[in-house]
């Protein structure tokens, strides 16, 4: 073969294979996006608070975000959300709400919504580039809680969104703080988009309460929601990865409070859990919303109890502590170096 056709054979054919790595490569990243496959993005659920209703500095109100990708999705959002959500990203804290365009409400009792509001006025005013308007799913009573909550604030919102008008910096109004509100009043699916499923269904907590199941790439995060033993839970709570689920206590000194049997009556304790553990199997069992009745006087073991009768997987949940699901579940503690779950 003459020498210069051999070399624009060489030339042809190099071509040709980096074409085809282009393609490729391209492929995979259609992949990745759509979340098909062994290449699918994992879902990261970070606990921004594990706090039931109590006052403590160190331990922020319940609150979970979920990422998947480039969406995110915030549950509940307890005492100290934003603070929480801005650690997430030092230096650059407006990043923490420039994504979560989405809200899951388990139930409208106070510590699980008290910074709502906070979270939403802070998104108006620091959020991403993209204003896109809030959307809240809850219970039956969300749409009347935001219809409220729009209200209390009419004053602040008005005057901030009439001198950014007269800048003429957008046009009129302001996307980021409308929001749009869904009540959940039956078991289903709510969301379905980029492969991501979210089904809401009712659990017990004595008044309208829900939990969550987000499934993506054949990968499932079961949240619980405020509830005691619930059948319901369990049925839709089958072949996840992760569960996050509730856990409370009563001190023995308040063993006869009649309270104190109210707050169990609405709320699941160690041996209970372990109960829908062992009829789930869950590859990871996280406690969150972590409480009693009588405070730091009931000094509850509450992994120790679980495996006294749950022989899987069960932690302790922490505020800030990171779990990823992918070919495993890995935990990350913010207190640790590296993510191993014990």
């Amino acid at each position: 073969m003459d020498r210069r056709l051999s070399k624009l054979w060489l030339t042809s054919c190099l071509l040709i294979s980096n074409l085809a790595l282009i393609d490729q490569a391209r492929s995979q990243e259609s992949v990745e996006a759509r979340g098909d496959g062994d290449t699918a993005t994992p879902i990261v659920v970070t606990l921004l608070g594990t706090a039931a209703p109590t006052i403590d500095p160190q331990q922020a109100g319940i609150s979970t975000l979920i990422t998947i990708g480039k969406t995110q999705f915030l549950v509940d959002t307890g005492r100290g959300v934003v603070p929480q959500l801005s650690k997430l990203n030092p230096g650059n804290e407006a990043k923490a709400f420039a994504g979560i365009n989405r809200v899951l409400l388990t139930h409208l009792h106070f510590h699980h919504i008290i910074a709502l509001d906070d979270f939403w006025l802070s998104r108006g005013q620091f959020g991403g580039r993209k204003p896109v308007p809030l959307e809240v799913w809850g219970p039956e009573g969300t749409q009347a809680f935001i219809d409220n909550m729009i209200d209390a604030y009419e004053v602040d919102v008005t005057d901030r969104v009439t001198r950014v008008e007269s800048l003429g910096i957008m046009g009129k109004g302001n996307p980021r703080l409308e929001i749009l509100t869904t009540d959940i009043t039956q078991d289903g699916v709510i969301y379905a988009e980029d492969g991501i499923t979210i089904t809401a269904f009712a659990v017990n907590h004595g008044m309208p309460a829900l939990g969550y199941r987000i499934d993506y790439a054949n990968k499932a995060v079961v949240i619980s929601g405020d509830t005691t033993y619930s059948q319901n839970l369990i049925k839709n709570a089958q072949d996840a990865d992760l569960i996050i689920h509730e856990v409370f206590s009563v001190a023995p000194k308040y063993k006869n409070n009649p309270i104190g049997a109210i707050v169990l009556a609405a709320h699941t304790n160690a041996e209970q859990a372990a109960a829908v553990f062992n009829l789930t199997k869950p590859k990871l069992a996280v406690y969150s919303h972590i409480g009693s009745f009588g405070g730091s006087e009931s000094n509850t073991d509450y992994v120790g109890l679980t495996r006294k009768n749950y022989a899987g997987r069960v932690i302790l949940g922490e505020d800030l502590m990171t779990i990823t699901i992918a070919d495993d579940v890995k935990v990350r503690r913010i207190k640790e170096a590296q993510g191993v779950g014990r």
